[in-house]
């Protein structure tokens, strides 16, 4: 009986530890990146962060915003301080922290994973939490004409899979993802670099478009005829894309498709694409428009 009477009190103590470490446990924030992957004509905003937390793995030499965000409101983030553990895979800098959130600037540099940690202090031993991460290096890229990636449509029609129409003097855009060996998707941008040797088509990779934030290409044919532009992230060679310049003659055809009004109310702003096409049904991308519609001004398209 004394055997048991002395075991009671070390007993609670462990009730009592078990319930103080349940009180705090070791991931109190939830990450969010910048990348924002809906196409709807706004810029991300850090206010309003989508559902998508991170999205991983991430390109090599892409820079983005990483924010870590309180799961309550009795804990304050104020002089949080986030480290990589290993910063020849992801290397931070820029720290922001307030009571409600921190923010750090991120740049991939090189293949492999890392632990993101959100320290309580820059000199602290104690975390808010932690995220793993994940860059890798891209072996493809796949490329989508721009246009239909606002009216919600199917892209499979619009995947370049071979030598694409553009019309002389005209310029089109596309969107480039990328993806490992392993077929699976990489996100962020600002990788992209172009090689060509040819005078006679401008091309260049931008980060912005209509509000988005992607990897795009836009090229501008000068003369009719076959161009090729060769693309490489981290000196990579991902592949080649013929661009097939084409004179407006060649146009047989243009065909307007709407955003489906389903979901949206009385003033919202939609999408109309117009798109040209050969005579046997291949699309030409790059053709500025220009049409009246009934009751108003000259519209761009």
């Amino acid at each position: 009986m004394r055997r048991s009477f002395r075991l009671l009190p070390v007993l609670g103590l462990a009730v009592m530890a078990t319930g103080l470490l349940a009180g705090c446990p070791q991931d109190q924030v939830h990450f969010h990146d910048d990348l924002d992957m809906v196409f709807d004509f706004k810029p991300f905003d850090p206010l309003h962060p989508p559902a998508d937390d991170l999205h991983i793995p991430y390109v090599v030499g892409a820079e983005f915003r990483m924010y870590a965000f309180r799961d309550h409101d009795k804990m304050s983030l104020e002089g949080a301080w986030a480290t990589s553990q290993d910063s020849g895979v992801l290397a931070l800098s820029e720290r922001f922290a307030d009571a409600t959130e921190t923010s750090f600037h991120c740049v991939a540099v090189g293949p492999g994973t890392t632990d993101v940690v959100i320290w309580r202090s820059e000199a602290g031993t104690r975390s808010w939490g932690k995220a793993v991460v994940e860059v890798a290096q891209p072996t493809a890229a796949e490329l989508t004409f721009a246009g239909p990636l606002f009216i919600d449509v199917s892209r499979d029609e619009y995947r370049v899979k071979g030598p694409v129409n553009v019309l002389v003097g005209g310029t089109a855009t596309f969107l480039v993802e990328y993806a490992d060996a392993g077929g699976r998707r990489l996100y962020g941008n600002g990788v992209l670099n172009l090689s060509q040797s040819d005078a006679d088509m401008d091309a260049y990779a931008d980060q912005t478009w209509l509000f988005e934030d992607r990897e795009w290409l836009v090229v501008t044919p000068k003369t009719a005829g076959d161009h090729t532009i060769d693309l490489k992230v981290a000196g990579h060679s991902l592949g080649t894309v013929t661009i097939h310049a084409v004179e407006a003659s060649e146009v047989d055809s243009i065909e307007l498709r709407r955003e489906n009004e389903s979901g949206h109310s009385s003033g919202d702003l939609l999408a109309v694409l117009a798109l040209g096409y050969t005579n046997d049904g291949q699309p030409i991308y790059g053709i500025e428009y220009s049409c009246t519609a009934p009751g108003s001004l000259d519209t761009r398209l």
